[in-house]
């Protein structure tokens, strides 16, 4: 009984000066400040990933349209190349296969024999919304 003491404000300083831990609201104001900043973190986690893929796509992309450029002035030397010589391939994959792709690759041929002529390869897809990638080049046929 010595311990406590029965006068009413140093009752009351007494037991809340001896209490260790945290109130109800505590515990729910940092759980709320908590959840923010992992929706932040989890939204920012979304965003990275879909630039990501759109970053691998668009490399990819570009590996295509150079590669059919490529193969287009390997041909040129035994080959003219003409409007005739325009392409499209639908739904080729990274490896430049059809049948199971999300790439559509076009080619488009300006010009003609003995003079400039102007390649253009356009790839295009389709993830979260269109894309473009058009490599163009000129050369000189023989």
């Amino acid at each position: 009984m010595n311990n406590i003491y029965f006068k009413k404000n140093k009752f009351i300083k007494i037991a809340y000066k001896n209490r260790k831990g945290f109130t109800f609201i505590e515990v729910l104001i940092a759980i709320a400040i908590l959840s923010i900043g992992l929706l932040g973190l989890a939204t920012m986690s979304t965003t990275a990933s879909k630039f990501n893929a759109f970053s691998k796509n668009k490399t990819t992309a570009i590996a295509l349209g150079q590669d059919k450029m490529e193969e287009l002035k390997r041909i040129i030397p035994t080959t003219t190349l003409t409007s005739a010589n325009n392409a499209i391939e639908n739904n080729i994959n990274e490896k430049g296969e059809a049948g199971s792709g999300i790439f559509t690759r076009s080619v488009t041929i300006t010009g003609g024999a003995a003079q400039l002529t102007t390649l253009a390869v356009t790839i295009t897809w389709r993830d979260y919304s269109l894309h473009t990638v058009t490599l163009t080049t000129m050369i000189r046929q023989s």
